[in-house]
C-alpha cells in the first residue's frame, strides 16, 4: 500500500501510437491521470502520427521502444521484451497497463520477469469471421 505522500508509479504501454481508438484511451488516460496521485510513463514503439501527442503531456515519462513493432519479428520481440523489462526495473512501477496485441503479450510478460503486477484492457479484436487474416 501507497504512503499518503507515496504517487502511484503506472507504466503504459502500446505498440503503436497510429490514430486509433486504443490509442487514443491510451494518450486520454496519460493526460488526465491525476499527478498528485500518479506517476505516470508510457512506452511505445515510436514513428506514428500520435508521437508528438504524447511528446505533449506534461509530467509524462517517455519510453519510446523502437523494436515494439505490429508484425510478429522474433529477434525485434526479444529485444522489446528486453527493453520493457529494463524500464520498468528503471521507472520501478506498481502495476503495468498494456494495450494493443503485442504490448500485451510482451508488456506482461516483462512485468512478471520483475514482479510487477499488470493489467490488459482488449480494445477490440484482431480478427472476426467477417474479417480475412493478414
Amino acid at each position: 500500500m501507497q504512503s499518503e505522500t507515496e504517487r502511484i508509479r503506472v507504466l503504459l504501454a502500446i505498440t503503436r501510437l497510429e490514430l486509433g481508438g486504443a490509442q487514443r484511451v491510451v494518450l486520454h488516460t496519460a493526460r488526465k491521470l491525476d499527478r498528485t496521485v500518479f506517476d505516470v510513463a508510457l512506452a511505445w514503439g515510436p514513428g506514428d502520427l500520435l508521437d508528438d501527442e504524447a511528446a505533449a503531456i506534461s509530467e509524462l515519462e517517455r519510453i519510446p521502444v523502437p523494436t515494439l513493432v505490429r508484425p510478429v519479428a522474433p529477434i525485434s520481440d526479444l529485444r522489446a521484451l528486453s527493453s520493457l523489462r529494463a524500464a520498468m526495473r528503471s521507472f520501478r512501477p506498481d502495476v503495468v497497463h498494456t494495450h494493443s496485441s503485442k504490448a500485451g503479450i510482451l508488456g506482461r510478460f516483462a512485468a512478471r520477469l520483475v514482479g510487477v503486477p499488470a493489467v490488459h484492457t482488449v480494445h477490440g479484436f484482431g480478427f472476426t469471421p467477417l474479417q480475412a487474416a493478414p
